[in-house]
């Protein structure tokens, strides 16, 4: 049937859980298993919870964490220069959800395009789309700073800022 086989691997992938996560009880590591198994077709009592998947279960057993990524580059731009937008990507590294908001700094020449919160989890990454209407400003550098708190499944809190800079003319020391 397998099972003396898989004993060895499901030992092993509950040291390996235990290693990332000490403080699980047992009934709290068995859930976890269970929770990130891959079902498999057939009857409850011959296949258990599913496929075990160690990388789903180490994925979920990480307290998680907050990156944060965004693909604007403060270049100089020409007086009157066309509305663009830019994004700021969060990542986190678990599979528990972390639940993300962000403040921006009231400007006239930034402006949210999507909600400014939400949830982040391994494999589902978030991001917000920001506005950036340049045409009218006067020569001259600005600066609009997105801060950015997460909250993990553990409920630690990560503050991130992203400074969104923005120069019109010629480069400002």
């Amino acid at each position: 049937q397998g099972t003396s086989m898989a004993a060895a691997v499901v030992s092993g992938v509950a040291a390996l859980v235990w290693s990332i996560q000490p403080s699980l009880t047992a009934q709290e590591l068995r859930a976890l298993l269970k929770q990130t198994a891959t079902p498999i077709p057939g009857a409850a009592d011959a296949t258990g919870a599913g496929r075990l998947d160690a990388l789903a279960a180490v994925r979920l057993a990480l307290p998680g964490d907050f990156q944060v990524t965004h693909d604007h580059a403060d270049e100089p731009l020409q007086p009157g220069a066309a509305p663009f937008t830019t994004t700021i990507r969060m990542d986190n590294s678990s599979l528990a959800a972390a639940t993300w908001q962000a403040t921006v700094t009231a400007t006239p020449w930034l402006t949210p395009t999507a909600k400014l919160n939400g949830t982040v989890r391994y494999g589902s990454p978030a991001s917000i789309t920001l506005a950036i209407s340049p045409t009218h400003l006067a020569t001259g550098h600005y600066n609009a700073p997105i801060q950015l708190v997460a909250t993990l499944a553990n409920a630690e809190r990560i503050t991130k800022t992203v400074n969104i800079g923005l120069t019109i003319g010629e480069k400002f020391s």
